[in-house]
């Protein structure tokens, strides 16, 4: 029995939502607003926090719109989003894997000896979405949600706010 791939099993709502130059954009972008703060670089795996955050509509729309507020007191507020947010993670894993390989083979992003993601000089082309689509909310949430990681700076600190056992 030979073992179909991935790709041809997707649904097709999947393969256009969740394809990788999407995905890639979103982490680099991610990376960036981590290394605004951090310039050393993003943890591996604070990756693969952002995507989960910022493509649960739910989640994204109530993501505070000031850096004032800061991730634990937002969670407390907001204890709802972390509902169901271990399995969101867990079945995005492989999208954000393919994301981080699209940004890296595009020359977006590189990951560093130490296993830090970092932005490379090479800026993504700017997507041509309106400033009110979705796509659009959705690449300024994750420059947000890199930075938000970005003032942790731990990521083992982050995986436990969110409810995820590391």
């Amino acid at each position: 029995m030979t073992k179909t791939s991935d790709c041809k099993t997707r649904p097709v709502e999947v393969m256009a939502l969740l394809n990788p130059a999407f995905t890639a954009i979103m982490i680099s972008s991610a990376v960036r607003g981590y290394c605004s703060l951090c310039p050393e670089g993003m943890p591996f795996i604070s990756s693969f926090l952002v995507l989960p955050i910022v493509l649960h509509k739910p989640t994204r729309i109530l993501l505070p719109k000031s850096m004032r507020t800061k991730m634990p007191a937002w969670l407390a507020q907001n204890a709802e989003v972390r509902v169901d947010f271990a399995k969101r993670m867990s079945r995005l894993a492989k999208f954000t894997k393919e994301g981080i390989l699209f940004a890296g083979n595009g020359g977006l992003i590189k990951i560093t000896a130490s296993g830090l993601i970092t932005p490379t000089t090479q800026k993504p082309r700017a997507p041509e979405w309106s400033k009110e689509s979705e796509s659009m909310n959705c690449l300024l949430q994750s420059a947000f949600v890199g930075k938000w990681l970005g003032m942790i700076n731990n990521p083992l600190n982050s995986y436990v706010m969110w409810g995820i056992k590391p």
